[in-house]
């Protein structure tokens, strides 16, 4: 995964505007457990376009890694609005619930 993370760094430095490779940097770096780093690439691709249920799922991951259930709620919240059907952001809300 580190390489993975490397290689999507190096892309987004020759096209910073590329909101697919900062996604993918972002699940990358939850993966390797970098939370913040993770959290701002959601935040950097949701500033970009914030109807995409998929990086609120990630931002809500992130601020879990964080320790900051209340922040992950609103975003998990942001991406079951955005996809009523959205069975891995009901499911995360769900395990989220029962921890609060």
């Amino acid at each position: 995964m580190e390489a993975a993370e490397t290689l999507l760094t190096t892309t987004l430095e020759s096209d910073p505007g590329d909101l697919a490779a900062l996604h993918r940097r972002g699940f990358a770096r939850l993966a390797l457990e970098r939370y913040s780093e993770a959290l701002s690439d959601f935040e950097d691709e949701l500033q970009e376009d914030s109807r995409f249920p998929d990086a609120w799922l990630g931002k809500a991951l992130a601020l879990i890694g964080l320790d900051r259930p209340d922040e992950a709620m609103e975003a998990l919240e942001m991406a079951i609005a955005l996809d009523p059907n959205y069975v891995d952001a009901m499911e995360v809300k769900q395990i989220l619930e029962g921890d609060l």
